[in-house]
């Protein structure tokens, strides 16, 4: 009975840590919340506003640039609904990459953009950083 007990908390440990961070909205579009990684902007949906913008880009830094940005990181609060998001962020992870920057130094985080949670993280991870506007750095 213990172990099974312990198999329950820990199923449902499971699921609370690595829940997911996609949301439908009220036009039932997919969309990204709370903190994730890079490689999930590049698949469906979101594959086709990010690679546009990021094949449109050039970027006009180089691994000679790198040296100015290497003791920071970046927290970059986004929404996949945000039609500023979509068309800055690919760009920036360009400029990023083309200096050679470890992508492991920037944090992307998702808000929301219905009423009740309107430009908020999943676990508050917005409430320090006074966030109005997407993206934001």
């Amino acid at each position: 009975m213990q172990s099974f007990f312990i198999t329950i908390v820990l199923f449902l440990f499971c699921q609370f840590a690595f829940a997911q961070t996609t949301y439908l909205d009220k036009k039932s579009n997919t969309h990204l919340w709370g903190e994730l990684e890079l490689d999930e902007l590049k698949k469906e949906p979101f594959v086709s506003w990010y690679d546009k913008s990021y094949n449109a880009h050039v970027s006009n830094f180089s691994e000679k640039d790198a040296s100015q940005f290497e003791d920071i990181s970046v927290k970059i609060f986004i929404g996949t609904w945000c039609g500023d998001t979509k068309y800055l962020l690919p760009r920036f992870i360009k400029s990023w990459e083309s200096m050679g920057l470890d992508m492991s130094r920037v944090e992307l985080i998702g808000v929301h953009n219905s009423l009740e949670n309107y430009k908020q993280g999943p676990k508050g991870e917005t409430l320090d950083y006074n966030i109005h506007k997407v993206p934001t750095l």
